[in-house]
C-alpha cells in the first residue's frame, strides 16, 4: 500500500495493483480494466500467456464489466460454468477460473481482475485481500489525478508568468530608452537629471526583476535545446546585457577562457547561469572599492565544463550561506535584488544534470563553482 500512495503515475499505479495482486492469490495472471463510458478496456496485464491487453468489450459482455455495473466483486470458480461470461472469449485462453474487483465501489472506474489456470474458488480472505487492494488503487487514481491537474495548474502559470513578464519588458525598454535621452540633453537641470537618475535606477530595478522572472519560469518549462556552447561569445553577451548596472563600469573584469572541448547544452540556460551569478557580484560588491574585480574561469573536466564566477566583494555570512539558493533569500540588505538570482541559477544546473557549490568569506569575496556535464545526444 505505501507504493501505491507514492506512485505518481497510471503506468506505476497499474504495475503495482497487478504485481501485489497475483502475489495475494498466486494467480497465473493479472489485468487492469479501465472502465471507459459503456466499455471495458483491458488497459495492461500482466502474464506469460497474453489474455486481452489493448481490446475494448462491451460493460454487459464480460465480468469485468459486470462487476463495475453491480458494484460487486466477482470470484468464478469455472469460467464454462457461469451464466454471465460468454465462454468464446475464454476458448483461446489458458483461464479457468477468476476473481475481479471493482475499483471503487461507487461509480466504479475500473477493475483488478486475476486469473487461474486450473480450477479454483477464490476464499475469502483472498477477495478481502484484493477489496483492500482495489481500495488502495483508487485512492492512489486520485493521487495522480490530483497531481496531473496540479501540474497542469503550474505550467499555466508559469506561462502566464513568463508571458507577463517579457511582455512588461518591452514598454520598460522604451522608458529606459527615452531616459537615456533626456539625461543627454545639455539643457537638463542639475535636479532634473538627478529625477531622471532616480527613474532610471527604478526602471532597471523593475526590468531586473522581470528578467528574473523569465528566467526562472523558462527554467521551470519546456525541454532542453542543446547546441554547441561558444563560451567566448556566450561571456561577452552576459557582459553586455549588464553593462548598464549601477556600479558595473568600476569592476575590473577577468575572464579566462581554457575550456578546449567542444561543449554541448541549452545556451539560453547557461546564459542565465552566468548572467545571475555575475549579476549578484556585481550587486554585492564592496562600496568606494578601487580594486573590484570579477573573475570568470570556464574548464574542462572529465565529463563536461566547470564555470567558475569569483569577487573580491562583501562575501556572505557563514550562517547565511545555506539559505542562498532559497527563493526570494536575500543575505542582505545592501542591495534591493529580488531574491530570484540564485534560486534560478540552483534550479538551471539541476535542470542540466549539473552541480553547484559556493566558498565565501565575509568581507573577503566569494566563488561560485557550477559542474556542468556536456548534454551531447548520441545518434
Amino acid at each position: 500500500m505505501q507504493e501505491l500512495s507514492l506512485a505518481r503515475d497510471m503506468e506505476r499505479v497499474m504495475h503495482i495493483a497487478q504485481t501485489t495482486a497475483l502475489g495475494l492469490t498466486r494467480a497465473q495472471a493479472a489485468a487492469f480494466i479501465v472502465r471507459e463510458n459503456d466499455s471495458c478496456f483491458y488497459a495492461d496485464e500482466q502474464t506469460d500467456t497474453p489474455l486481452w491487453k489493448g481490446q475494448r468489450f462491451p460493460l454487459g459482455h464480460c465480468v469485468g464489466g459486470w462487476a463495475m455495473i453491480n458494484n460487486t466483486a466477482v470470484a468464478i470458480g469455472d469460467v464454462y460454468k457461469d451464466e454471465r461470461i460468454s465462454s468464446d472469449v475464454y476458448h483461446s485462453t489458458f483461464v479457468k477460473s477468476l476473481a475481479i474487483v471493482p475499483i471503487r465501489m461507487e461509480n466504479p472506474v475500473g477493475a483488478v481482475g486475476v486469473y487461474w489456470d486450473q480450477a479454483h474458488s477464490a476464499t475469502e480472505d483472498e477477495m478481502r485481500l484484493l477489496r483492500l487492494l482495489a481500495d488502495g488503487v483508487a485512492i492512489a487514481i486520485g493521487n495522480v489525478n490530483t497531481c496531473t491537474e496540479l501540474k497542469d495548474t503550474i505550467e499555466e502559470l508559469d506561462l502566464f508568468t513568463y508571458k507577463s513578464a517579457h511582455d512588461m519588458r518591452s514598454p520598460i525598454a522604451s522608458i529606459l530608452g527615452l531616459a537615456h535621452l533626456a539625461e543627454s540633453e545639455t539643457e537638463n537641470t542639475e535636479a532634473t537629471r538627478e529625477y531622471i537618475a532616480k527613474i532610471k535606477q527604478q526602471t532597471e530595478r523593475l526590468d531586473s526583476v522581470l528578467q528574473q522572472l523569465v528566467q526562472t519560469t523558462r527554467s521551470r518549462q519546456g525541454a532542453k535545446e542543446i547546441v554547441t556552447i561558444n563560451f567566448r561569445e556566450l561571456v561577452d553577451d552576459v557582459k553586455k546585457s549588464l553593462a548598464f548596472m549601477n556600479g558595473y563600469k568600476g569592476i575590473h573584469f577577468d575572464e579566462r577562457i581554457e575550456s578546449r572541448k567542444t561543449f554541448h547544452s541549452d545556451r539560453l540556460v547557461i546564459s542565465s547561469i552566468i548572467q545571475n551569478l555575475v549579476d549578484n557580484a556585481v550587486k554585492y560588491r564592496k562600496d568606494n572599492n578601487p580594486d573590484s574585480y570579477i573573475r570568470i574561469l570556464i574548464t574542462d573536466t572529465p565529463g563536461g565544463v566547470q564555470i567558475a564566477v569569483s569577487d573580491n566583494g562583501i562575501g556572505i555570512p557563514e550562517n547565511l550561506i545555506d539559505g542562498i539558493f532559497k527563493m526570494f533569500f536575500r543575505a542582505t540588505s545592501k542591495a534591493q535584488g529580488s531574491g530570484l538570482g540564485l534560486y534560478t541559477v540552483s534550479h538551471s544546473v539541476r535542470k542540466l544534470g549539473g552541480s553547484i557549490s559556493v566558498e565565501s568569506t565575509e568581507a573577503i569575496g566569494t566563488t561560485f563553482k557550477v559542474q556542468l556535464p556536456d548534454q551531447k545526444v548520441e545518434c
